[in-house]
């Protein structure tokens, strides 16, 4: 289960560090690293203020958790729009302040479970088909029909380390179908790296 996890953080292959656990050598992805190392800790420490009855204004919470995620979307956009260049360190560090945001905002927000689950699931989504736009443009896909519009490719999907396999314009490799993979809560879209897929056993990166 542990292995499964650390290697669901191996999904980047341009961003990444490299850090050796039980044995073996990781790379895991840098924003998510920062993210959900940092994010586990802070949730701890909200899930116990949370457990003791401490109470916010909404207006605060909501105000800081968009702040502090506003860190990781501004680094990201800002590469991506070629502003600046990005770094390692920088995304561990909107990454762990995202992370932050998220734990502050799920434990502490004064509002029923329902809402901060649903405004927490839309918010992915828009990110998540952000994400697909811009990696569609980068990679010059067809942002409606990627697999049809590139048959001598394949695509890997890997839904946070998830559900990963790959696809092409004929069929998709398992563990999972493609309309499995393609949750855009979650999706993160990378081409193979390093010889491509293998049918069946997912993505080589």
């Amino acid at each position: 289960m542990i292995e499964k996890i650390l290697k669901g953080l191996e999904h980047n292959p341009n961003h990444y560090i490299r850090i050796h656990l039980f044995g073996r050598e990781y790379r895991f992805c840098s924003r998510c690293l920062g993210m959900y190392s940092v994010g586990s800790m802070s949730s701890v420490v909200f899930a116990l203020l949370y457990f003791y009855g401490v109470s916010l204004p909404f207006w605060f919470v909501f105000s800081t958790s968009w702040i502090l995620a506003l860190f990781c979307f501004v680094d990201w956009g800002s590469v991506k729009l070629g502003w600046r260049t990005g770094s390692n360190r920088m995304r561990v560090i909107t990454g762990g302040l995202l992370g932050v945001g998220l734990s502050f905002y799920f434990w502490l927000l004064p509002v029923s479970w329902t809402v901060r689950l649903v405004t927490l699931i839309l918010y992915q989504v828009v990110f998540g088909a952000i994400v697909y736009v811009v990696h569609c443009r980068e990679r010059g896909f067809s942002v409606f029909e990627p697999f049809k519009t590139t048959p001598d490719k394949l695509w890997c999907i890997n839904c946070s380390g998830c559900c990963p396999c790959c696809c092409n314009a004929q069929s998709c490799a398992t563990p999972c179908m493609v309309l499995c993979c393609c949750c855009l809560p979650l999706m993160m879209f990378f081409p193979c790296a390093g010889g491509g897929c293998s049918s069946g056993k997912g993505c080589n990166v």
